[in-house]
């Protein structure tokens, strides 16, 4: 069975609630644009962007706010032993 809906915090295990559609997120190379949905936790605030979906390369078409940087971390997983 799959899931689908929103993000679960991993720290709060609840849903996270989207705060913001069409959210814009600046991927600095190339120098590309890209529209995803902003959720946001209730319980802890840490926020995501998901649900990448067009892009575009037009600065004119930016919104006058809203805009983020986008990262790519390696992320590992740390269990105790």
């Amino acid at each position: 069975m799959i899931r689908c809906g929103p993000p679960i915090c991993v720290a709060c295990a609840v849903e996270m609630r989207c705060a913001k559609n069409d959210y814009v997120v600046a991927d600095p190379e190339p120098s590309t644009y890209w529209r995803g949905d902003m959720y946001e936790c209730p319980g802890c605030g840490v926020r995501i962007v998901t649900g990448f979906g067009s892009s575009f390369e037009d600065r004119r078409l930016l919104p006058s706010e809203g805009v983020s940087l986008r990262f790519t971390h390696n992320l590992e997983d740390k269990h105790d032993a």
